[in-house]
């Protein structure tokens, strides 16, 4: 489940480390100091995070009171049971970063070989949402 959100995550962090790069390249920084960009792409991170979080819960939630049926013996509004959402949720989170973490060492790996043959990394990096 992490997998989309990780891709998507690393996108933004990907974009957040080259911002600075990219302003040294060109000799300037377009419209300025790339920090309040890299700040906002890490309050989206956050954002995309919570929001996420907080509709899959809910609609789990939803999904138990409709079906009357638990993943977590007893009433729904039970402690065990938030307790259960909880520690899902964080399990969750790690593997989200894992997938992101995997996409980053990916494009990494592909920037920094030498490659055979450029089609392939042009390609990919044409359409980054392939992989």
């Amino acid at each position: 489940m992490g997998f989309d959100i990780g891709a998507l995550v690393a996108n933004l962090l990907l974009t957040y480390f080259s911002r600075d790069y990219h302003g040294r390249i060109e000799g300037n920084h377009e419209g300025g100091d790339p920090r309040a960009y890299q700040q906002w792409l890490l309050d989206q991170v956050v954002r995309i995070w919570d929001g996420f979080s907080a509709r899959f819960v809910a609609l789990w939630r939803e999904h138990e009171s409709r079906s009357g049926r638990r993943f977590v013996g007893g009433p729904a509004d039970a402690r065990a049971v938030e307790a259960h959402r909880a520690h899902f949720m964080r399990r969750l989170l790690a593997d989200t970063l894992g997938f992101a973490g995997c996409k980053i060492v990916l494009w990494m790996a592909l920037f920094l070989q030498k490659p055979r043959d450029s089609s392939s990394v042009n390609a990919l990096a044409r359409h980054p949402g392939s992989f």
